[in-house]
């Protein structure tokens, strides 16, 4: 039994990361609007989204290069010949870059897609350099909700990555500490991994999302 259901488990695991690719790639080449989106996710549906931040950070970082590019480029076109030369050493060590960048097109900023993202029982293990990636790619709020009581989440995720969990748990069931990151402990709604599918309504409405801010006047 415990074979079948690692085996279930990596596969749902392998196919959560590529979702998120596609979902990041669906959001970048997307012809209905460019109206900011939020993403709610729980379990796999969570690690989907983390693999979707990561590669949307990815792209913004050759958008960024190809900005970089056109205005070197504005730069050369508007100076005299004099200075032309000036630019061609900074321009041959940026032949690596634009050759990473220039077969991608954007019809808009990676950065500008998303809006909010709250995160609940999300089976990954998320390190600072990835959290600070993610941040740079959401304008919102990043929530990450877990559960303590988490139990199959805790014993399946460990099982399989006993090296990275000594000191990186996974996010659904522990407190992450990364700048721009809200944590919500909602153990007293989730009791198990499975009670996530039921209690999204209540686990919304306590992290206060898509409500209006209050202000005190």
């Amino acid at each position: 039994m415990s074979n079948i259901i690692d085996e279930k488990w990596t596969l749902a695991t392998e196919r959560a990361d590529e979702a998120g690719i596609l979902l990041a790639q669906s959001l970048l080449n997307s012809t209905a609007g460019h109206r900011p989106v939020s993403l709610v996710g729980f379990s796999f549906g969570g690690r989907m989204i983390t693999s979707c931040l990561k590669e949307l950070a990815r792209n913004q970082v050759i958008w960024e290069r190809q900005r970089e590019m056109k205005e070197t480029n504005d730069n050369m076109a508007g100076s005299t010949l004099s200075k032309a030369a000036s630019f061609r050493k900074s321009l041959s060590s940026m032949s690596i870059k634009q050759n990473e960048a220039k077969e991608v097109e954007f019809s808009r900023e990676p950065a500008s897609i998303v809006e909010d993202v709250v995160l609940m029982g999300t089976v990954a293990s998320v390190n600072a350099s990835t959290w600070a990636l993610c941040r740079r790619v959401v304008s919102g709020r990043i929530v990450n909700c877990y559960s303590t009581k988490d139990m199959i989440l805790a014993l399946m995720y460990r099982s399989k990555n006993l090296t990275t969990t000594v000191f990186n748990p996974p996010v659904g069931i522990s407190n992450v500490k990364a700048p721009g990151v809200e944590n919500c402990d909602v153990s007293h709604l989730v009791a198990g991994h499975g009670e996530y599918a039921v209690a999204v309504q209540e686990i919304l409405q306590l992290v206060g999302y898509n409500q209006p801010m209050k202000t005190n006047v």
